[in-house]
């Protein structure tokens, strides 16, 4: 009868034989798959959503939120106020509403009206040194 090698791992029951080059392809396969699902959540992450009139209008009042200090510099993490931006912005999208009048299905007139209306408010706030609202923010 031959006797199986003795085992040096701590973490396997007494007296089985575990192949090491098993263990090390396992954690190299796990460490691997590890590595790929990372970058697959990161790929995702940076996806852009599909280009459609609401992204192009976020995309816009985006703009103006952040020119009227509404939303912080990424990189400086600081707030910045520059009405002539945000005025620049506001005429782009009563460019918009100019130029697609009658070619926008109903949703997408009154999402640009209200986006248009509403920038205007912050706007005419900010403009009379007021501190515009962000949006779902209110006085307490």
């Amino acid at each position: 009868m031959t006797k199986a090698p003795k085992n040096n791992d701590p973490e396997s029951p007494a007296g089985l034989h575990v192949d090491q080059d098993w263990k090390t392809e396992a954690k190299q396969e796990k460490d691997r798959l590890a590595r790929a699902e990372a970058e697959n959540q990161t790929r995702a992450a940076r996806q852009m959503p599909p280009a459609s009139f609401a992204v192009l209008l976020s995309s816009l009042a985006t703009q103006i939120l952040f020119a009227l200090g509404l939303i912080e510099d990424p990189v400086s993490r600081q707030k910045m106020i520059n009405l002539d931006l945000a005025r620049h912005h506001i005429d782009m999208l009563d460019v918009l509403k100019q130029k697609t009048k009658g070619n926008l299905a109903d949703d997408e007139q009154k999402a640009l009206d209200q986006i248009l209306y509403d920038m205007r408010m912050r706007f005419v706030d900010a403009s009379k040194g007021e501190k515009p609202e962000a949006e779902g923010q209110t006085e307490t």
